[in-house]
């Protein structure tokens, strides 16, 4: 069985401690939680997406035709470069 909640999980996971600009793709052809995002049902994306805009961590999604595409709040991932702190 898919639970949504847990791919979402892995997805946040990923995404901010990856991310260097503060968005990831997540393509279908890609799985989270042992599932194919290609593999889920439209209302299952639809669900997936209601969730991932649902967490703290997560200030957009779009669906778009290869991927999930997800923007985070900055302050989530730490790989991100803080130009204020760079010397001049």
């Amino acid at each position: 069985m898919k639970n949504l909640n847990n791919i979402a999980d892995e997805m946040i996971k990923e995404g901010t401690e990856n991310t260097n600009y503060g968005n990831w793709a997540y393509y279908y052809d890609e799985a989270y939680d042992g599932v194919f995002l290609g593999d889920l049902e439209e209302d299952e994306i639809n669900t997936l997406v209601e969730i991932l805009e649902s967490r703290e961590e997560v200030a957009d999604v779009e669906i778009e035709e290869e991927c999930i595409s997800v923007d985070f709040w900055l302050m989530y991932c730490p790989q991100v470069e803080d130009d204020e702190e760079e010397e001049e």
